[in-house]
């Protein structure tokens, strides 16, 4: 039976202790600062709700394009 996984919080971030990173890409050194963002779960809701709807208007201009090139693609019905 495998091990059940116990859910942990994520670790909280203080202004008085957050953590500076350094990482190595194809020699490129790039320096992380975690920062403090009170608002960050409001942000980050209205960024996935944005990229939502620019993703559903895109794909409607897509198909209106697609039916546009192929003409309507409804069945009519039978009298």
């Amino acid at each position: 039976m495998p091990k059940k996984r116990r859910e942990s919080l994520p670790p909280q971030i203080f202004a008085g202790n957050l953590p500076l990173s350094e990482i190595e890409i194809s020699g490129i050194h790039f320096h992380i600062e975690f920062v403090n963002v009170p608002d960050a779960k409001e942000r980050h809701e209205r960024l996935i709700e944005h990229m939502g709807d620019w993703l559903l208007a895109d794909w409607e201009r897509e198909q209106a394009a697609e039916t546009g090139r192929h003409g309507s693609q409804t069945v009519q019905p039978r009298a």
